[in-house]
């Protein structure tokens, strides 16, 4: 029997409280209970279940530099995330994973989620150089497409109405050309965008090499979730990542 196929399941299993919008560390932890050390290289926890709500990366790497020898705990550790518009519960399946393939008994965790009213998921981000003749000078268009990850349905009208906000910018100024406001750039294109659908924010700015921190927002709140970056013209990385950070922090 390969030394590879001895492991226990150390925790108790209690479940991983995750908000829409709020992705939380699932942290598995398993005594290696075989005769060979286990390094960050070699050996992995994997998934093995396709339950849609929860979402992260495939496999949970190994929370050490150093290998884990026979008789030690392994942490294992990987983000985690719901999407949906119902709160619940799910189950996780994971099995570690060697340089000979899967071994040792499968791991469930349970995932319990609620899911906020108003959560701003996924977006893309589209940057199009307007005309200068017609523009009057260097400007351009910038679409915004927002997942909606929230519980209640987005609309265009009325007091619950959705518009796309300037959370910061970094970089040189670029003009607001066209926006509601020096905050507001626009409200969403669609009449409604359900929890799943994705709401359309269009609007120009002038000049270019600057950065925007934009998210979606109500008359009374900003949602949840990431803000989104749009870069127009170039802007370097680590400016970027700066604005990433100040926003991340308020």
């Amino acid at each position: 029997t390969d030394a590879y196929d001895f492991a226990d399941d150390t925790d108790d299993a209690s479940a991983l409280e995750v908000a829409a919008g709020d992705p939380k560390p699932l942290v598995v932890r398993v005594k290696n209970s075989g005769s060979t050390a286990w390094s960050p290289r070699d050996v992995r926890l994997r998934r093995l279940d396709t339950e849609p709500r929860v979402v992260g990366a495939p496999y949970a790497a190994l929370d050490s530099t150093a290998p884990v020898q026979p008789g030690g705990d392994a942490r294992f550790v990987v983000q985690l995330a719901v999407v949906g518009a119902q709160a619940g519960e799910a189950t996780t399946a994971w099995r570690l994973e060697g340089p000979d393939g899967p071994f040792g008994d499968e791991i469930e965790r349970n995932v319990r989620f609620t899911v906020p009213a108003f959560v701003a998921g996924e977006a893309n981000v589209d940057v199009e150089p307007t005309n200068a003749g017609i523009a009057g000078g260097e400007a351009s268009n910038v679409i915004v497409k927002v997942r909606n990850d929230g519980s209640r349905t987005w609309t265009r009208d009325g007091d619950d109405a959705v518009y796309l906000g300037l959370v910061s910018s970094a970089g040189r100024p670029l003009e607001r050309q066209g926006w509601i406001n020096e905050q507001v750039a626009t409200k969403m294109l669609e009449r409604e965008a359900a929890p799943g659908e994705y709401a359309t924010f269009a609007f120009r700015v002038g000049g270019s090499d600057g950065v925007l921190a934009m998210r979606p927002m109500r008359a009374d709140a900003w949602a949840d979730g990431d803000a989104v970056i749009a870069t127009v013209g170039v802007v370097a990385p680590a400016v970027t990542d700066q604005l990433r950070a100040r926003v991340a922090a308020r």
